[in-house]
């Protein structure tokens, strides 16, 4: 779980801001807490988290803000190509300043620190410690000097766990890691053991979705997961969608009879990068198809099928793309809350509501509250614009977030629990009438010149 991200000098946040989900002394809404078994570690996460903002305020840089430095951790850079680093541009004294990302997050009943300071040519810093009794330790520390060499130490948590072989080889590692590559990426592709609960962390359990993300092992997932499929015919009906039921179309695949204009190398990528236990998405701009390999090893197209019923009560068979972009967007989102169901996630879901109703936006924060929110180490953070969701009847002050900008374009991150508001307060009022800042200032409509 997330316990806490800051950023500095990315994107509209210039000074350090700090995201942080450790719960306030709130007695509301005590099953919103994680509590830790390890009574030594001693911190209580926030389970869901709420961010709002007027347009432009900086809300989504918050999530891109995370999606770059996990990006940057899992992929890296080759050879001495840039980093695409995007400080603050509001301010000529920033642009050429490095950027700073922090994240502190509990996993596998171990609390950890990572960060690094970055521009567009080297890494100035890097960190890794652990906590797992009341302490952390030091895993190990970098700094890049002016020069270009990796001054580095090791800590004991790191050190105790290897033999003397594999620490002189770490030791190398690290000298040979490029400035502008993280030694925990270097780490992971040199297949060392010690940070592969950081990495899995970042890779696994973190999920980031975008505004027009779309869920591309969808439809093979509804073909293999009947679990999966029960449940989003279930959401599909609770939404009122009119969808009875969704299953799969299967066909072989035929390059020159479905996608003729399909260029021969995108053909052989294809080819090379499924199989039958994942699937890549394919779309020509109006259809939607994925991708994979049948059992006797076939390329195959699944498409999916849903299913409405008639005036004779006969299911009607209706293709993904001839429902609303609101239901499209549905169906896309729910593999997230699927998988909150299933297992040990956190999700960042901008946008939550686009395309959607305001009734459903709450509807699926109801699903999570009464489904979601009694299982340990699930985590759902959402930006929003969706004011009927400002009810402390669902959330507790310290899990509303409000993002604004100042008078320089600078984004700035504070939680209702900063204000002094009564528990009885109509908190969405109090949102529009501008009481906590984050919506936006109308000027006079007048100087439009429209009347």
């Amino acid at each position: 779980m997330l316990i806490q991200f800051s950023v500095e000098n990315f994107l509209s946040f210039k000074e350090e801001t700090v995201f942080n989900l450790i719960a306030a002394n709130d007695r509301k809404h005590p099953t919103h807490i994680n509590r830790n078994t390890k009574s030594s570690l001693n911190v209580e996460i926030l389970k869901i988290a709420a961010v709002y903002g007027a347009n432009a305020s900086g809300k989504s840089n918050l999530v891109n803000a995370i999606e770059f430095a996990r990006d940057f951790i899992l992929y890296g850079t080759r050879g001495d190509e840039t980093i695409t680093t995007l400080p603050f541009r509001l301010d000529y004294s920033y642009r050429n300043k490095p950027s700073k990302f922090q994240f502190l997050f509990y996993y596998n009943n171990n609390i950890y620190d990572y960060g690094f300071i970055v521009d567009k040519y080297k890494i100035y810093e890097e960190w890794l410690f652990i906590k797992s009794n009341r302490y952390y330790k030091k895993m190990y520390e970098r700094i890049t000097t002016k020069s270009g060499e990796n001054k580095y130490e090791f800590g004991p948590s790191f050190v105790k766990k290897t033999s003397k072989n594999k620490y002189l080889r770490y030791n190398f590692e690290m000298e040979g890691t490029r400035i502008n590559q993280l030694f925990l990426t270097e780490a992971f592709n040199r297949n060392i053991r010690e940070i592969e609960p950081v990495i899995h962390w970042f890779k696994y359990i973190l999920v980031i979705l975008s505004p027009n993300s779309r869920y591309s092992a969808l439809e093979l997932r509804a073909k293999q997961d009947k679990k999966f499929n029960t449940f989003l015919c279930q959401l599909l009906k609770i939404a009122d969608t009119g969808i009875e039921n969704v299953s799969t179309d299967i066909e072989d695949l035929d390059f020159a009879k479905q996608f003729p204009d399909m260029p021969d190398n995108i053909e052989k990528q294809i080819k090379d990068g499924v199989n039958n236990d994942n699937a890549i998405l394919v779309s020509d701009g109006e259809k939607q198809y994925a991708i994979s390999k049948s059992n006797n090893n076939k390329l195959i197209l699944i498409k999916l099928k849903m299913q409405h019923k008639g005036i004779d009560d006969d299911l009607i068979d209706f293709k993904f793309e001839e429902e609303s972009e609101g239901t499209q967007r549905l169906i896309h989102l729910a593999p997230a809350f699927a998988d909150l169901l299933e297992s040990e996630k956190v999700y960042f879901i901008d946008e939550l509501d686009r395309r959607l109703h305001p009734n459903l936006s709450k509807s699926l924060i109801e699903l999570y509250l009464e489904l979601h929110i009694k299982r340990k180490n699930r985590q759902l953070i959402f930006v929003t614009h969706e004011s009927n969701l400002l009810d402390l009847n669902y959330f507790r002050k310290d899990e509303i977030w409000f993002v604004e900008k100042d008078k320089n374009g600078a984004s700035h991150l504070s939680s209702l629990s900063d204000f002094k508001v009564r528990s009885d307060l109509n908190i969405k009022n109090g949102y529009l009438n501008g009481r906590f800042g984050a919506i936006p200032f109308i000027g006079d409509t007048e100087k439009l010149g429209w009347i």
